[in-house]
């Protein structure tokens, strides 16, 4: 049985070489869309990886799979859970998302409803920001942001609740759309803090208050 600490190296071996080999194979979402029987990202990476490794000799080296894209060792595209956006598209969102917390790191910011507690960017990680308030910190992992930012495009000109008043929230809010992805509706509301970074991150995001709290990319 390996020890805690090998069992973690092993891991990133395995890690470096999936993503490798992605990249290699320009696999992402796209690529299942218009088929109904394989959905399963992981799966087709799996079928990906034993297929190249059973045709192919050119397998990465670990320090080749460590050394590919440096930029992209932690891209939020591949991460626990799919935005829907390309990997491209993820990059420049999220790195739109991590300046403006860079750039109010520590800084006092009022949510889009300037009700409640106001909270801090006290951390920015390659792949989460963490926000702290009074008594409590909450982490945000990249995710969320991208699913939303790729909910509110698909929707542009369209403002869509926030839903976040509610432990369970209503269908077709960014509350909901997060909690559905997540497989959890009775999990942290988190939609609030969310929405006012993207907000403040792009330009063409719109709230209003009334009659609901709701945020809209413009078209």
């Amino acid at each position: 049985m390996l020890d805690r600490s090998a069992e973690f190296n092993v891991i990133e071996d395995v890690f470096c070489c999936y993503r490798d080999i992605c990249k290699r194979l320009n696999l992402s979402k796209d690529e299942i869309l218009s088929d109904s029987w394989n959905q399963s990202i992981p799966k087709i990476i799996d079928n990906a990886v034993i297929g190249f490794i059973r045709t192919s000799s050119a397998t990465p080296s670990k320090e080749e799979s460590r050394n590919i894209n440096q930029n992209l060792s932690s891209s939020p595209g591949y991460s626990k859970h799919e935005s829907g956006l390309s990997m491209e598209e993820d990059r420049n969102v999220w790195e739109a998302i991590s300046d403006f917390c860079k750039e109010n790191l520590n800084k006092s910011i009022l949510p889009l409803n300037e009700r409640g507690q106001s909270f801090q960017i006290i951390e920015v990680g390659s792949d989460f920001i963490k926000l702290g308030f009074a008594k409590s910190t909450l982490r945000l992992d990249s995710w969320r942001f991208l699913s939303v930012f790729n909910l509110l495009k698909q929707n542009k000109g369209r403002f869509i609740e926030l839903g976040s008043s509610k432990a369970t929230p209503r269908k077709f809010t960014t509350e909901y759309h997060m909690k559905e992805i997540e497989g959890n509706m009775q999990g942290l509301m988190t939609s609030l803090w969310v929405c006012t970074i993207l907000a403040n991150s792009f330009k063409d995001m719109e709230f209003i208050p009334k009659p609901r709290y709701a945020l809209s990319m413009k078209s």
